[in-house]
């Protein structure tokens, strides 16, 4: 398996491709995840934020620990390239996290709702259903439980 993939970065992602509304937030995109050209897989740590005695937290809580703790979030144009290209993604991604399916969340790019209006944050998510991988949006106004992780790299 390919341990480094480039990242296409000259097709831009739209959100209508995943038949939803957004536009992207700029002010909330993490530039040092969209210099990258290239990433490897292997250096990919997946991160819930939750701390020790929490069975969730939510959505914009976990965002501003993920800031807080410097990591690097990954962004649309990497999920993009691992959805174009599924067979680039490492097969222990598959693994489910306790009894449910791990949804891997890519918060380096977030997108508002047109018609909410209310302020709120979505993110890309990617996760395996059991027999192939699915893509959604995490709304981070919702709960964010242990199977629900960050695609980061370390500051």
């Amino acid at each position: 398996m390919k341990r480094v993939i480039l990242i296409d970065r000259v097709h831009v992602f739209d959100p209508v491709s995943i038949g939803k509304s957004y536009s992207v937030m700029e002010e909330e995109t993490d530039t040092r995840s969209t210099a990258l050209t290239k990433v490897n897989l292997t250096k990919i740590r997946f991160k819930n934020m939750l701390r020790s005695g929490e069975g969730y937290v939510a959505g914009e809580e976990k965002l501003r620990r993920l800031k807080s703790a410097g990591y690097i979030r990954l962004d649309e144009q990497v999920f993009c390239t691992l959805w174009e290209n599924q067979s680039l993604i490492p097969k222990s991604w598959e693994k489910r996290t306790g009894v449910g399916i791990t949804y891997i969340c890519f918060e380096g790019t977030l997108f508002e709702s047109s018609h909410r209006g209310d302020g709120k944050f979505h993110a890309l998510v990617l996760y395996w259903d059991g027999s192939k991988w699915c893509r959604t949006t995490l709304w981070l106004g919702n709960a964010c439980y242990p199977s629900c992780m960050s695609a980061v790299l370390e500051k």
